[in-house]
């Protein structure tokens, strides 16, 4: 996976873990992997890769993304993404105890202190 599709990836498992999904959602995670990665991404195609892993998988396909993400990527684009992660799963007002735990562990797979960004988001995590 290249760096567009492996951060789809990330973004789409982490948008629906609360068991709420957005079309506009959707389309926000598009734009940024747009403006901010080089590769094009068919939608389409990517959607079908995610749908055909069981629930149960799930976690292994995004820990392989994040992985393929962390070969890929600078240092800075890691941090970006995670703001940028913080600020999805922010949207709705609350972060939701699995987006909070699948944000901390990528945060530790990537050596990425999030402190920063919990304490300038003041996220409160519901359970």
């Amino acid at each position: 996976m290249n760096l567009a599709q492996s951060g789809y990836h990330m973004l789409m498992i982490l948008s629906v873990v609360d068991g709420k999904y957005q079309v506009a959602e959707g389309k926000v995670i598009v734009n940024y992997l747009t403006k901010n990665y080089e590769s094009e991404i068919d939608i389409d195609k990517e959607n079908q890769v995610i749908l055909a892993v069981p629930n149960e998988l799930l976690p292994e396909h995004f820990k392989n993304a994040a992985d393929d993400f962390l070969k890929h990527s600078t240092e800075e684009q890691r941090i970006d993404f995670m703001a940028f992660a913080f600020r999805l799963v922010q949207a709705d007002g609350k972060v939701d105890r699995d987006e909070n735990k699948i944000l901390k562990s990528l945060s530790h797979f990537w050596h990425i202190d999030i402190k920063p960004l919990l304490d300038e988001e003041k996220i409160t995590v519901s359970k």
